[in-house]
């Protein structure tokens, strides 16, 4: 990864590589995809133009703290407030904008939920913005999910833009047993993994719909065989082998359409 920057946040001009250890600017769209029929969808919504990299630190010690997307105009973005914490200085990297960083000038956090408005103060046409969030979700309905994990194929912990596929497996009321925060939930067979938190999770027949945002991990175990042997001493023990399992939680965002509408201005209809 390389970092141009010319001082405080911003403007710094960021090259990422993708999986395939190709260099370039985030706006080249270097995703990855499950299947060819998401290349078609995606082919004129690029998940770039809508998204954002949250950074903190400084210039010298850049700090990547998640993912970001535009709802309604591309003044607005949404994520996971974890990604934020109780910082009071933190900046977006748009991709749309050649790839540099803004000063956020207000962050808005939800009371109860894992989830921030982050206001840049003004709106960039260039951004793609997202446009409603719906709630009416099925078991075993396919989404699309888009953000800037970890690269750790390479082990730099650079972020990489990356599109993931998956299904719907519950629905539930989630509760974070540390921050005491709880909001509904889906839960996604992918993983989500470090820097993926705060992305837009979206429909693939409507990639302006969105049904959630992502917001957690967690890992299960599952037993794949035991056996029992016996040491030259007699004593037994029993040798377990296990598989983890991971899966991604995403708040469902239609559940704070009031709380939102009360932020970013709704769009307005065309006639």
């Amino acid at each position: 990864m390389e970092v141009c920057s010319s001082g405080a946040l911003g403007p710094v001009r960021v090259r990422l590589r993708n999986a395939r250890g190709e260099v370039g600017d985030a706006t080249a769209g270097h995703f990855l995809v499950a299947r060819e029929a998401a290349w078609q969808i995606l082919r004129d919504v690029q998940p770039t133009h809508a998204t954002a990299i949250v950074i903190g630190g400084s210039p010298d010690n850049v700090e990547f703290l998640g993912t970001a997307f535009a709802l309604r105009r591309g003044q607005f973005f949404l994520t996971a407030l974890h990604c934020v914490g109780s910082r009071e200085s933190i900046g977006l990297l748009l991709p749309a904008q050649e790839s540099r960083v803004f000063p956020v000038k207000v962050i808005h956090r939800h009371p109860s939920a894992d989830l921030a408005v982050l206001d840049l103060g003004r709106d960039f046409e260039a951004v793609t913005p997202f446009w409603t969030a719906v709630d009416n979700l099925g078991l075993g309905e396919e989404f699309f999910a888009f953000g800037y994990p970890e690269d750790a194929l390479e082990g730099r912990g650079a972020p990489v833009p990356r599109l993931f596929v998956g299904n719907f497996q519950r629905f539930f009321d989630h509760r974070d047993s540390l921050s005491g925060r709880g909001y509904p939930a889906s839960e996604m067979s992918i993983p989500a993994p470090r820097g993926l938190s705060g992305g837009p999770v979206f429909r693939p027949g409507a990639p302006v719909v969105l049904t959630g945002m992502v917001t957690a991990n967690f890992d299960s175990t599952t037993a794949l065989e035991a056996h029992e042997e016996e040491d030259q001493d007699g004593r037994k023990r029993t040798l377990q082998y296990q598989r983890v399992i991971s899966y991604g939680v995403a708040l469902r965002l239609a559940s704070f359409g009031d709380w939102l509408d009360d932020l970013i201005p709704p769009r307005e209809s065309r006639s």
